[in-house]
């Protein structure tokens, strides 16, 4: 049979080893989602409207300069941040495929105007 004493170091090193793998499982967790890779919402948006308002009012018309600034603002970027987000994104394979599928769902979960909807 086991002393006392025996069971009580038996106890302290089990409890040990549990605070231990609590510890790692959480260290591993919180790792793991620093590691995935993330594009940001504003980010996507933002991409979006600049890009419509560049195929509507063109690249050197002021006032699509103007409607660009806008929109930057609006999601708080800088022309500069924005640029940089950009060639953050670009320069990952695996940010630039979630970019480019965040972008067609947030386009396909855009209601569509058909030409029957313009005529009211």
């Amino acid at each position: 049979m086991k002393t006392l004493f025996q069971m009580k170091t038996q106890t302290k090193k089990t409890n040990r080893y549990w605070w231990v793998s609590i510890f790692c499982i959480c260290f591993f967790l919180i790792s793991c989602e620093k590691l995935s890779p993330v594009v940001s919402e504003d980010f996507i948006n933002a991409y979006i409207e600049l890009r419509a308002t560049s195929l509507e009012l063109g690249d050197v018309d002021p006032n699509a300069r103007i409607q660009r600034t806008k929109i930057l603002k609006k999601y708080n970027f800088t022309t500069e941040s924005f640029n940089q987000e950009s060639e953050r994104i670009r320069s990952k394979p695996e940010l630039w495929l979630l970019f480019q599928q965040k972008v067609v769902d947030t386009l396909d979960s855009l209601p569509l105007n058909t030409p029957s909807e313009n005529k009211k």
